[in-house]
C-alpha cells in the first residue's frame, strides 16, 4: 500500500500563499514601478523585446513581477502556478515512488523562502534543486519534459533565469542520456527550447527578433556590474561570503565520494552538477552584493538557506534530524545577523518580509472582491496629478526614468530601446538608442526631459549618445512641469573640433579660452588585472570623476566604467531639469556651469589613471542656420 505523500500538498498550500500573485500590482511612481509598467505596456501592445525594447527582463518579465495589471492577472497566476507546481514536485517527490517516506522532512528547504520571500531567491532555488535531483527527476520522463518546459519559459522572464536554467538543464540531460534509450534520453534540451520558443511565440514575438532579444540582452548583463555597482552594510557583505563558503564548502564535500571513479558515468555527472551548482552559487551572490540593497539581498540569504537545505536533504540518506535543525538555526543566526540593519532608507530586510505578507493578503482581498474597487482608480488619479503632464497629439518619450507619467497621463510612448537612460551602459547599447533618437522614422515627435540620475551618477553620462541629440534636434516648448521638447524639421548645424586637454596639478584643464556650446568628454580608466577580476567575482571598486567649475565649485560624481571610451557632455555640466532646459534653448549659456579641469579618482581620493589620454570634443551650434 502505498503511503500518502502529505507533505507535496502541504508545499503546495505554503508556496501558494507565499507566492501566487493574487492581486494586480498597482501603478506607481518611481524607478521600478515605471520599468514595471513599461514591459507590461509593451507586451500589450505587440512590441519587439530585443528591437523596441532592450531590457534586463523579457516578454514575460510583465507576469513574473506581476505589473500587468487586470488584463495579464490570470496569466501571472498561471505562470507562478506553474512554477509552485514544479517546485512542489522537485523538492517533495509525489510522482517519485522511490522517495523515502519520510519526504515532509524536506518541507524544511522552504523555509528560507517563507522567511526572506524573494521571486528570484525561489527561481534561482528551483533550478538549484532540478540540478541536485537530476538523476530522481528523470526517473519519470512526463516529469522531465514539464521541469524543462518551465524552465525553458523562465528564461523568457529575466535573462539571469535563463543563464541559471542553462546551467540546471546540463545535469538533467546528462542524466536523461545515460539513464533512458531511445527518445526519452535527448528529452529534457528538446523541451527546454520548447518552453522558450513556445513561450516566445506565445508571447506575440517575431523569430526575427529573437537573436537581438539574446545579443542585447547579453549586454545589459556584461555591463551591469560595472555601472550598477552599488555597496551596502559591511557585515551584510561578509556574512554573504561565509554563507557562500558554506555552500561551496558542502557541494565540494559531496563530491569527494566520486573522485575515485571520476572518469566513470556518475562521477563526471556528479562533477558536472557539482561545478553547475558552483556557478549558481556564484550568480546568485553576484546578484545580492552587486546591487547591494534590501531586495537582492533578500533573494540571496532565500537562495542561500533553501540551498543549503536541498543539498543537506539528499533523498538517498536519512541525514538526522539534529543535522537538519542545526544547519536552520546557523543560517536563521547569519540571517538576523547579517540583515536586521537598515537598508538606506528602505528599512531592514526581514522588514520585507511583513511588507511582502502584507501585499499578499491585500492581494488576495482584492481577488475576493473585498477591497475597494476604485483603489487602482484613485492611485492613477493620484499619480496622474504628481505628473500633470500637458497632453500632446503625437509620440512622447521621456528621459530618464519616470516612464510612469506617461502612461498615468495616457500618452502615445514611443520608446527608444535601451528604456530607461541608467541602462544605456555600455557603448553598443548607447549607440542603439543614439542611432533610434537620429531618425526620423523612429524618433519620437515629442521629448519630456526629468533629471534623475541614480546612484548619483553624472547626468548626462547616462544614455550619452542621447544628449546631444535633443540638443541639436529638438527644441524646447514649455518647462512646466518639466521641459517638453518638440523635434526639428532639420537639424541645427552644428561644427566640432577635438582637443586633447592639458595635464597638470593632477588634473586634465580645458583651455580657459575655448569657445563651445558643450564640450563632450571621451576617457577610459586604466583597468588592471586584479580590479578586472574583482569585477568579475563581485563588482569593480568605485570610480569617481571630479570636476572643477569656472566658478569654483567642485563636484564628485561616480563615473560608469563600462562607457569609457563613449563620448558625453561634461560641459556645462548640468544637474537639473532647469539647467537641460537653458541648455537647449540657449546652447553656451550657463557659463557658471562649464568645467574647467577633471580627473579620476577612487573612492578615498587616490587619482586612477587612463588607458590614453583623454579627448574632448567641443561643439558650436549654430541656433538660426538648419544642417
Amino acid at each position: 500500500m502505498k503511503t500518502v505523500n502529505y507533505s507535496a500538498f502541504i508545499a503546495a498550500v505554503v508556496l501558494v500563499a507565499f507566492y501566487l500573485p493574487f492581486g494586480s500590482v498597482p501603478p506607481a511612481d518611481g524607478l521600478d514601478p515605471s520599468w514595471q509598467q513599461a514591459i507590461a505596456h509593451g507586451l500589450a501592445q505587440g512590441m519587439q523585446f530585443g528591437r523596441d525594447i532592450v531590457f534586463t527582463y523579457g516578454p514575460l518579465g510583465s507576469l513574473y513581477v506581476n505589473s500587468g495589471g487586470a488584463q495579464l492577472q490570470e496569466l501571472s497566476m498561471l505562470l507562478w502556478g506553474a512554477l509552485i507546481l514544479t517546485m512542489v514536485f522537485v523538492i517533495t517527490g509525489p510522482l517519485l515512488p522511490t522517495d523515502p517516506p519520510r519526504s515532509w522532512i524536506r518541507l524544511w528547504a522552504l523555509l528560507p523562502l517563507l522567511v526572506t520571500p524573494s521571486r528570484d531567491g525561489f527561481a534561482l532555488c528551483l533550478f538549484f534543486c532540478v540540478a541536485c535531483r537530476a538523476e530522481r527527476i528523470v526517473l519519470r520522463s512526463e516529469l522531465t519534459v514539464f521541469v524543462s518546459l518551465v524552465m525553458g519559459s523562465l528564461a523568457l522572464c529575466k535573462f539571469t533565469l535563463g543563464v541559471a536554467g542553462l546551467c540546471a538543464l546540463v545535469p538533467l540531460s546528462m542524466a536523461s542520456y545515460w539513464q533512458h534509450s531511445g527518445w526519452r534520453r535527448y528529452a529534457p534540451g528538446p523541451a527546454y527550447f520548447m518552453g522558450f520558443l513556445g513561450a516566445w511565440l506565445a508571447a506575440g514575438q517575431d523569430l526575427g527578433s529573437l537573436a537581438p532579444f539574446v545579443l542585447n540582452d547579453a549586454q545589459v548583463a556584461a555591463g551591469y556590474s560595472a555601472a550598477m555597482g552599488k555597496s551596502g552594510p559591511d557585515n551584510e557583505l561578509i556574512i554573504g561570503a561565509l554563507l557562500f563558503c558554506i555552500l561551496v564548502c558542502h557541494l565540494v564535500l559531496k563530491l569527494r565520494p566520486h573522485l575515485t571513479g571520476i572518469t566513470s558515468r556518475a562521477g563526471i555527472l556528479a562533477l558536472t552538477t557539482t561545478m553547475a551548482l558552483v556557478f549558481m552559487a556564484w550568480l546568485a551572490f553576484k546578484q545580492g552584493f552587486v546591487r547591494h540593497d534590501g531586495e537582492h539581498v533578500s533573494t540571496y540569504l532565500a537562495f542561500t538557506g533553501s540551498a543549503l537545505l536541498i543539498s543537506l536533504l539528499d533523498p538517498e540518506k536519512q541525514i538526522p534530524r539534529k543535522t537538519v535543525f542545526t544547519s536552520t538555526l546557523l543560517w536563521a543566526t547569519l540571517c538576523f545577523l547579517g540583515s536586521s540593519l537598515p537598508h538606506h532608507g528602505q528599512g531592514s530586510v526581514l522588514g520585507r518580509t511583513w511588507l511582502h505578507i502584507s501585499q499578499q493578503w491585500n492581494g488576495l482581498q482584492e481577488l475576493r472582491g473585498k477591497a475597494s474597487s476604485g483603489d487602482l482608480r484613485k492611485t492613477r488619479l493620484v499619480l496622474m496629478s504628481a505628473s500633470a503632464l500637458p497632453a500632446v497629439d503625437a509620440t512622447v518619450d521621456i528621459a530618464s526614468i519616470d516612464l510612469s507619467w506617461l502612461f498615468a497621463s495616457s500618452l502615445k510612448w514611443s520608446p527608444r530601446p535601451v528604456i530607461q537612460s541608467y541602462s544605456a551602459y555600455t557603448p553598443s547599447l548607447a549607440r542603439l538608442n543614439g542611432d533610434h533618437m537620429t531618425s526620423d522614422l523612429s524618433a519620437p515627435r515629442h521629448f519630456f526631459v526629468s533629471i534623475a540620475p541614480i546612484d548619483g551618477h553624472i547626468a548626462l553620462q547616462e544614455d550619452p549618445l542621447l544628449w546631444p541629440e535633443l540638443v541639436t534636434r529638438y527644441e524646447l516648448v514649455t518647462t512646466d512641469p518639466i521641459p517638453l521638447l518638440s523635434r526639428l524639421k532639420t537639424q541645427r548645424s552644428i561644427t566640432t573640433r577635438q582637443i586633447t586637454p592639458a595635464q597638470h596639478d593632477g588634473y586634465w584643464h580645458l583651455p580657459a579660452d575655448a569657445r563651445y556650446d558643450f564640450a563632450r568628454l571621451n576617457i577610459a580608466p586604466a583597468v588592471g588585472v586584479a580590479k578586472a577580476l574583482l569585477a568579475i567575482a563581485l563588482r569593480p571598486k568605485a570610480i569617481l570623476l571630479e570636476t572643477r567649475l569656472s566658478n569654483g565649485e567642485t563636484r564628485k560624481a561616480p563615473f560608469m566604467a563600462s562607457l569609457g571610451g563613449t563620448y558625453f557632455i561634461l560641459s556645462p555640466y548640468v544637474e537639473s531639469n532647469a539647467d537641460f532646459a537653458m541648455l537647449n534653448r540657449s546652447p553656451g549659456s550657463l557659463p557658471e556651469k562649464r568645467v574647467v579641469a577633471f580627473r579620476l579618482i577612487d573612492g578615498a581620493g587616490n587619482p586612477i589613471g587612463v588607458k590614453t589620454a583623454p579627448t574632448v570634443e567641443l561643439t558650436n551650434v549654430d541656433m538660426g542656420r538648419p544642417v
